[in-house]
């Protein structure tokens, strides 16, 4: 949430209205949308209205998207990881503290699946 400091007059602004120009922390001008309480607003109790920035798409997907996606990918390869490993007695936890060599050599002498083994290496790429 972004706090923005005003100086407004009775009615200008209301609960719900949009605007554009709202700086962000990232200091690219979006569109906002106040949600100061009305009855605030109206009786001027305060002296700074709060709003929600509003992104366009690409640009959320450029300041925070990426990151979010990732991580949730990132999660769900780690979720897939360590059912697979736990088939052999093994766990992404020994993955993460050996790290993928030494965990593909120990699979490789259990004689692990082919088609496994090509999924740990994906995987290893990936995280």
């Amino acid at each position: 949430m972004r706090e923005t400091v005003s100086l407004y007059g009775k009615g200008e602004f209301s609960q719900g209205s949009v605007f554009s120009g709202l700086e962000t922390s990232a200091g690219n001008p979006c569109m906002g949308i106040i949600i100061t309480a009305r009855c605030d607003l109206e009786h001027r109790k305060l002296n700074k209205i709060v709003c929600l920035p509003v992104y366009r798409f690409v640009d959320w997907m450029t300041l925070y998207g990426d990151d979010d996606i990732f991580e949730k990918s990132k999660s769900d390869v780690i979720q897939q990881l360590d059912a697979l490993l736990v088939k052999y007695g093994l766990s992404y936890e020994s993955f993460r503290v050996f790290k993928s060599d030494e965990v593909i050599r120990i699979l490789t002498e259990k004689k692990i699946k082919k088609t496994d083994q090509d999924k740990i290496e994906q995987f290893s790429n990936f995280l």
